[in-house]
Order: C-alpha cells, then structure tokens, then sequence
C-alpha cells in the first residue's frame, strides 16, 4: 500500500519540498483515555530525514481505494538511529499521539458547576474543558462517529492547574464515561457508549478464504494479562482534600445508587457495596487530594469501586488477516480456547472492550495487530498509573492546595478519629503546614566586617506565624524535625570591591554558625558588578529552636542590598 508522512510544525504548517516516501513502516496505537503512540522507519540517508526534528508533527496518510486518507498523526520525541535487514542505517522516530498536545495548556481554577450548599451539577464538562484547549482542537459532535458534546453524568468539580489531557482524564473518572483521539484535533467523548466493531476474532481458520472478509480475523497469540486480584472489592474508604483528621470524607453525601450505601466505623466513612462485601470481605483505601466536597467524593469512590466489584482481566490479544482499525471503547468479539494438559486455561466467547489498539502500515496495507482488551471498560490499576500515556500525569497528577483550616472545607469529624468535645472541624482543626517565606526589598545597608543578620521584612506566607522580622530577625520551630532552608540575596551594584574581599552567606542556629550558604571572594573593582549569595540545607530542630541568616562582606564600606523582593528571599519548611 501506497503511503507517506508529512512533517508539519505545531501550527500545522508543512516542512521541506515534499512529503517523505521512503518510510518502511508506520506503527500506531490508539488507547481509551489516554494518549497512544506512533512510531515509523525511515533509511537515514535519505535528506528528508533532517526534517524530522523535536516537537514537530509526524503526519501519515495513504492511498485507500482511489482517497488520500489521513491514518494518524503525532508528536515527536524520540529519534533512534539502528541497522535495516541489509545493514543499512535505519532511523526509528517515535512519540505520543497528538492528544499530547492537551498537555501543553492549563484549565486554570475552571469549575464545572457552581458552587453551593450543595453546589449544582452540570453535564458541560467535556465543552468547559475543550475550550481551553490549544488552538484547533474541537470535541467531535458527529453521533456517526461516537462523539458527544456533554457527558451523561451530572457532576461538580473544581480544578487546579491540570492540564488540558489531565482534566478529560479527571472527568472520566468522576462520571465513569471515556474519551478518545478521533480525527485530527478532535476529542471524542463517548459518554458510556460502546460501540460494537462487528469484528469477530477466531482462533482458527483457512487464512485465503478469509482474505475477502473484513469482518473476521485470526487470533495469532492471546495472553491474560490481569486476573481477579484488583477486584471483589466490596468497601472503600475514601478521603478527599485536606490534612489529617480534617479531610473530607463521605460524611454529608447524598445517598449513592441502589445496591449501595454509606456507613462508617472506627476507621472512617466508607462506601459499600453490599452484596460484594458480604460475599467476600475486601476493603481498599484511596485518597483523591483535588476532591473538596463529599458529593464529588461519593462520585468518585463509587466509579472506581463499581469497576471493581466483579472480576475484570485484560488480554493482550495479537491478530491477522484484520484489514481495517478497530476503535478504542468499542468492543470485538473474540472466541478462544486454550487447553493445557486438559486444563482449560482460556475460554472466551465474548465482547470485549478495546482498551487500546495498535494498527501497522507497510507494504502489506493497513491493518490491525495488536489489541489490549478488557472484560470491564477500564485499565489495569498498574496501568492506570500511567493515565495519561507515559507523559508523566505525573504522570502524575496536578498537585491541589490542600485545606489549611476549617473555613477552607466542609464536612465533619469521622467517629473515633478523636477525642475532642466538639465535632464541627472550625471548633478543633488548627494545624497547618509548617513553612514560611519571607523577602525583602528594604536595601538594607549591611556594614563593613560585621556578621548582620537579614531582615526579610515581607512575608510571602507563614500561617503559623513563626518568623519575628526586625534587626534580630529568627524563625523559631513549633514542631520538632527537619527543615529545608534555601537564602538568596544581592548586593547593589557596586564597584569598590577587590582582591581578598569578600561576601558571605550563613545559617545560623540558636545565635551560633550552622553552615555557610555561600562565599564570594576576589570581585574586581574594574567595572560596576552585582554580587549574589544564596544557598540551601537541611537543619533538625527543636521545639524552640531558632534559625536566621547573616550575612557578611569587607568591602571597606557599608554596603546596601538591592532593594527587590525577587533577588532577596528565605524559605523554610518541615519535611
């Protein structure tokens, strides 16, 4: 089959005199709520293999019927130079599919809802999202091709600085529905659809009289990938935002769906499924840090746990003979039976959902090779930890500012989690993370040969008031253990510096020397330079304990700091 891939910068503009035709193969996979992958191979000889640089797009398109037809497109990342069957050098250029590009744009503070006792719920999520997209991206409304421009699931939730990919991603879980990469820069949201690809995968059969039916395929190889452990969970406690005790809990949620309900003991609120947990027992414990009301938590704990209440497996599924692409969250139809030794160890006579699928162009055409499917719409845990396809969701996940006190949460105190008369969180909650930061733009003078200690006059934060500034300027420790401290400052411009002088940053403990921050010395007088002194290290205190940072220089003469926040700064906090 006749194909060829256009490298393209990100505003879509074309590289180079033409597209590049030497390409042996193109390889891509497509996956449920996540980003996929490409990959093709090219001879490094050839001078179009220049164009192909960092950040720029890989577009494929081939020859179907009589129609140029775009196959897929993505971001490139990775460029591996190896051998071909003939020793020749070979290029191997990789990525992630464009869904990537969702990560390069924040949602900001976007809530979807309002806010309110109880905030309202709304199903505007996928269009509340796509609109902070980068430019050219859409959600596909076409029903033809599984798209939908609201999700099913009414839902309130409020973000913090995820990205664009990492609030689809969010939403998904809280509703229980998916998306996918459609074509282009479209989103499809499929709500809770699965739509049947009208593929049956078969274990055996005559390979030239099924050449002529796209609609069948052969089963090459068929590996379980998860068994049951994941699964039978019939409690889980969930925790949202907040630290310690003061996190919210299902404590005040509405009432879940029929065949579950809330409840609580010594070890805080949880949701049940009834009939699960009596049959087997199992409880898990997750934590959902961006959840800050106990009705987005119930809709969270209870997707995650209606997925794991049955046995789910996942498959690794090779095929031939599929000449066409299957999509993901959909579903085929696979028949398989493995017998070893008179144990049946495979019997599948069933739709499975198509979690990911991997479709190959060369000479040969295009066709599917690979599937990863599941018996529930959903990853692997193991898998989900990388929920938005090896970008790092960090990959982990945006961090969320957590409660610092009880006017920033709702939600009352689980049973048994304390000893306190009251039980509203504003009467007993105080704690706070154990930080401050100071600056200061004062350019205050610090004399010749005198160890002076800086007075960061400006707090950035310090919610437990721990800094006294002023000429004896100190941070003192409410709480024993380590403290990372980092120091930056900058003398004025100046020219009176020589050799031997010197500029000296320390940390000083309970008034005596910890560690020198930092030393300059030999600046020359021959021109106007600034000096900058900064440095960082970790110190245990005390309950009491006291830290301040001094500065020294022996200039000759009285010198002042550069009177801007941005160059004169201190942080400490608890680890």
């Amino acid at each position: 089959m006749k194909f060829f891939i256009d490298i393209e910068s990100s505003a879509g503009i074309k590289q180079g005199g033409g597209p590049i035709v030497s390409a042996s193969s193109w390889e891509s996979a497509a996956r449920l709520d996540q980003a996929g992958t490409f990959s093709f191979a090219m001879p490094a000889s050839d001078p179009k293999a220049a164009l192909a640089t960092a950040k720029r797009v890989a577009r494929c398109r081939g020859l179907i019927t009589t129609a140029v037809t775009d196959i897929r497109a993505g971001i490139i990342d990775k460029i591996a130079v190896g051998l071909d069957s003939e020793g020749k050098a070979e290029l191997t250029i990789s990525g992630d599919d464009l869904l990537r590009e969702l990560t390069y744009k924040n949602v900001g503070s976007l809530t979807i809802g309002t806010s309110g006792t109880p905030p309202t719920e709304v199903t505007t999520g996928p269009a509340n999202i796509i609109a902070l997209a980068p430019a050219g991206w859409s959600l596909e409304a076409d029903h033809n091709k599984d798209g939908h421009t609201a999700s099913l699931k009414a839902i309130f939730h409020q973000f913090e600085g995820e990205t664009v990919l990492e609030a689809f991603v969010k939403l998904a879980e809280l509703t229980g529905e998916h998306f996918r990469l459609g074509d282009g820069r479209k989103v499809v949201w499929l709500q809770d659809h699965q739509t049947a690809s009208g593929v049956r995968s078969i274990q055996g059969g005559d390979p030239l009289s099924l050449e002529a039916n796209n609609d069948i395929c052969l089963i090459l190889d068929l590996q379980e990938e998860q068994d049951s452990y994941e699964c039978y969970i019939g409690h889980v406690y969930a925790w949202g935002a907040g630290e310690g005790a003061a996190r919210i809990t299902l404590n005040g949620a509405a009432a879940p769906p029929a065949g579950y309900l809330i409840s609580h003991d010594s070890k805080g609120y949880y949701l049940e499924h009834t009939a699960t947990w009596t049959a087997y027992g199992i409880e898990s414990y997750q934590s959902w840090k961006d959840v800050k009301d106990p009705d987005s938590l119930r809709e969270m704990a209870y997707e995650w746990l209606r997925r794991r209440i049955t046995a789910g497996k996942t498959y690794r599924m090779s095929v031939t003979q599929l000449n066409k692409t299957v999509s993901v969250g959909g579903t085929i139809y696979v028949v398989y039976k493995r017998v070893v030794d008179g144990y049946v160890e495979v019997d599948i006579h069933s739709n499975l959902v198509v979690l990911e699928a991997t479709t190959r162009l060369d000479e040969n055409g295009l066709r599917t090779v690979d599937m990863k499917l599941g018996t529930i719409d959903r990853w692997p845990d193991s898998d989900s930890l990388q929920m938005v396809g090896g970008l790092g969701m960090g990959t982990a996940f945006a961090s969320h500012a957590q409660p610092l006190n009880g006017a920033d949460i709702t939600g009352t105190i689980p049973p048994g989690t304390h000893n306190h008369p009251h039980t509203d969180i504003t009467d007993w909650y105080t704690a706070a993370p154990i930080l401050a930061r100071y600056s200061t733009d004062a350019g205050q003078s610090i004399p010749d040969s005198a160890v002076t200690i800086v007075n960061f006059e400006d707090v950035t934060y310090d919610q437990n008031s721990l800094v006294t500034v002023g000429a004896g300027w100190k941070f003192t420790a409410a709480t024993a253990g380590y403290y990372v401290v980092e120091a930056m400052v900058l003398f004025a411009a100046t020219n009176t510096w020589a050799d031997t002088e010197c500029g000296e940053l320390a940390l000083f403990k309970n008034g005596g020397w910890f560690c020198m921050l930092d030393r300059k010395d030999n600046y020359s007088s021959a021109s106007i330079v600034y000096m900058a002194l900064g440095g960082g290290d970790l110190v245990y205190l005390a309950v009491g304990d006291m830290l301040d940072v001094r500065i020294y220089q022996n200039s000759g003469a009285a010198l002042a700091l550069y009177n801007n926040t941005v160059y004169n700064h201190v942080a400490i906090w608890k680890v």
